[in-house]
């Protein structure tokens, strides 16, 4: 049992956990810690691109991943911490869309109530730079 990442890294209901999603950890993977049920199973929840919004177990989550980079850690009253874990559960089942509702945008609407993802603006706005520069160059 992978419990123990739980333990060593300290998690508590609410933290955020960002780790690699490609090579050299250009792409992050955004995921959310919210504790465990009555039989004792720890649980996280996430958007990725096979099931859009859904629960993993802590097993399962560090059976692929291998690497943590950050953790952000909840910052809010157990009250506020418990509103966020509710925020994130109901969001369940919500379709993935890499541009408009990735790992990280449900993240960030879970945290902030607006739905917003820095790597999809900086990857556009590289993307944007490329095509100029193709153009230019012609």
């Amino acid at each position: 049992m992978k419990k123990y990442y739980v333990d060593w890294l300290r998690l508590k209901p609410g933290d955020e956990l960002i780790v690699p999603k490609s090579g050299w950890d250009i792409i992050q993977h955004h995921a959310l810690y919210i504790g465990y049920d009555h039989q004792g199973i720890h649980w996280i929840i996430h958007n990725n691109v096979q099931t859009g919004v859904s629960l993993i177990t802590v097993d399962d989550f560090f059976t692929q991943v291998h690497k943590v980079n950050k953790i952000m850690r909840f910052t809010g009253t157990n009250t506020e911490r418990k509103a966020l874990v509710q925020r994130a559960l109901i969001r369940i089942g919500k379709p993935y869309d890499l541009i408009n509702y990735n790992c990280e945008h449900f993240i960030s609407e879970v945290k902030t109530g607006s739905a917003s993802s820095p790597q999809v603006k900086s990857g556009l706005a590289f993307a944007g730079i490329l095509l100029l520069a193709a153009i230019f160059i012609e």
